[in-house]
């Protein structure tokens, strides 16, 4: 009895641009993706994870416009996607305070736990806010997240990219060294929202895009040869190659190998080597991409996007859902092109935020804005 026969269901874990961007894991990863497309959930959590394991008691920036949108949208929606992927608070991560004793530390002292993440192997994420960029310009990272990028101005960002820095000795061996995962739905410039993140397709080497595919896909190809011949060893039976429902390539490519020598041996080296290659052309990658929600049809059903259609109307699920460009007419452009250098600057009362942590009831009032005079109505 094969596998597939023992399992009498349709195991499906990820949609296919997750699964092609876990078999590219980049060092720069930029993604615009339609409404409940996981961006966070799913895209960012399971990313953020790869990275923490990658390079234990390393410091992480996590970029949000404000701290409010932090705490209320950002950081419970990764949260979210950590624990449906088996992670548990107060095993795995703590957040805002210091870790429990069996955690390991961080590479470097912290002084204020407060807006932080900590892992149990010593990763350590700083929120840093983008209404007060220079908050996390000061000190030194090893990776940069960023959800909904629509919100982030690229002159902010420019500032905190220069701390992504430190510790190659120690950390540099990871292809998510000084790396950056920014992602979010598609920007609309009508509304004033920032658009940078579509520019750096032109950073994207599509030849070594392939190459990383290539490699991949020829990994996985001996670990699904390998861990089928183990799991038939686990079961007490005896691999047979005649009992598997193989496509044609994973069929030649067991014929090829079992003719080298004893197949776990030259399996678990070809792994070792393939791992190796798959690594090191990953280096320095930058992959982007731009989806429509339509990537999670079959989980968010047509409902969802007759829902969508008919509560936004055609242009706005052409930009949110369908991730489809907004063009503006020119004459239509002077709100969008308003910013806050037209307008007074500092108008927000930090000392009011400061005093909330990750996990505290907060809700934005005019306590927090420095121009309010609360004594008149």
């Amino acid at each position: 009895m094969t596998l597939t026969e023992q399992i009498d269901a349709n195991v499906q874990f990820a949609n296919w641009l997750k699964q092609t961007e876990l078999k590219i894991s980049p060092k720069d990863l930029y993604l615009v993706l339609g409404r409940a497309a996981g961006k966070t959930t799913d895209f960012a959590a399971e990313r953020s994870q790869d990275i923490i394991h990658d390079m234990p008691g390393a410091f992480f920036a996590w970029a949000a416009d404000t701290y409010l949108n932090a705490q209320k949208n950002v950081v419970p929606s990764l949260i979210e996607g950590w624990q449906s992927m088996g992670w548990k608070e107060g095993i795995h991560f703590v957040v805002d305070q210091r870790p429990p004793s069996n955690f390991k530390d961080p590479y470097k002292r912290v002084i204020n736990w407060k807006h932080t993440i900590t892992t149990w192997n010593g990763c350590h994420f700083k929120i840093v806010s983008m209404d007060r960029p220079s908050g996390g310009a000061g000190d030194s990272y090893q990776h940069i997240f960023g959800d909904e990028t629509k919100y982030l101005e690229k002159k902010k960002i420019d500032k905190l990219i220069p701390a992504i820095r430190g510790e190659y000795p120690r950390f540099g061996h990871s292809v998510y060294y000084r790396g950056r995962t920014f992602t979010t739905d598609m920007p609309n410039i009508a509304h004033g929202e920032h658009d940078w993140i579509l520019d750096m397709a032109k950073q994207v080497d599509p030849h070594q895009i392939e190459l990383i595919l290539q490699a991949a896909e020829h990994l996985n190809c001996l670990r699904i040869i390998y861990f089928t011949i183990k799991e038939a060893e686990k079961a007490g039976g005896k691999f047979r190659l005649e009992d598997q429902d193989w496509p044609e390539h994973l069929i030649t490519l067991y014929i090829d190998l079992e003719k080298t020598g004893p197949i776990v041996k030259v399996l678990e080296k070809q792994i070792a080597e393939w791992e190796g290659y798959w690594k090191q052309i990953r280096k320095n990658s930058v992959f982007f991409y731009v989806a429509s929600s339509f990537i999670n049809a079959n989980i968010l059903t047509l409902d969802f996007f007759k829902d969508s259609l008919s509560s936004l109307g055609w242009h706005e699920f052409k930009t949110s859902v369908l991730s489809i460009r907004s063009n503006i007419n020119k004459g239509d452009s002077f709100y969008p092109n308003l910013t806050p250098d037209h307008l007074f600057k500092n108008g927000i009362a930090y000392a009011h935020y400061d005093k909330f942590g990750l996990k505290d009831p907060l809700i934005e009032n005019c306590l927090g804005l420095r121009f309010c005079d609360t004594k008149k109505p």
